[in-house]
């Protein structure tokens, strides 16, 4: 008998990863500022939510406690959309979901996890098991604002 492949991470869980790390590094200090090796490491053994974003205020927060001078803090969310659909595809009625659970992960169309400081761009990934034709239906003008205040 053949042994097993070993686990591959998913391809969504690893872009996540890595939203997660590119949302942290920005605020770490410079190296004449703290000429210190940093490692952040974040295990989680049991999960009903995003545990990319639990791991970016959680490594925040180890940093912080840790006394690196971090330039800002950052935090993090997960959000989510759960729609039902009409019989030719296009979107019935919608909802938006902050801060999802599993299930609500799991059971809705579309997740997406957001993280930065307050004053920066955020790194963000997405996953989305939506039709393709459903996308048009979320095409809107844009109210917010160019710039953030």
């Amino acid at each position: 008998m053949k042994p097993a492949a070993p686990a591959r991470p998913v391809a969504a869980k690893s872009a996540t990863a890595r939203s997660a790390e590119r949302s942290v590094e920005p605020v770490i200090p410079d190296v004449q500022d703290f000429p210190y090796a940093i490692r952040v490491s974040s295990e989680v053994m049991e999960s009903n939510g995003s545990t990319s974003m639990a791991s970016v205020c959680s490594g925040v927060l180890a940093l912080l406690d840790a006394g690196v001078p971090l330039k800002k803090s950052v935090a993090g969310i997960s959000c989510g959309l759960v729609t039902e659909f009409r019989a030719d595809n296009t979107i019935e009625r919608y909802t938006l979901l902050t801060d999802i659970i599993g299930s609500e992960d799991h059971f809705g169309d579309m997740d997406w996890s957001s993280a930065a400081p307050a004053t920066a761009s955020p790194a963000s990934s997405s996953t989305s098991s939506c039709p393709a034709s459903a996308s048009s239906s979320w095409k809107r003008p844009s109210t917010a604002p160019a710039t953030r205040a």
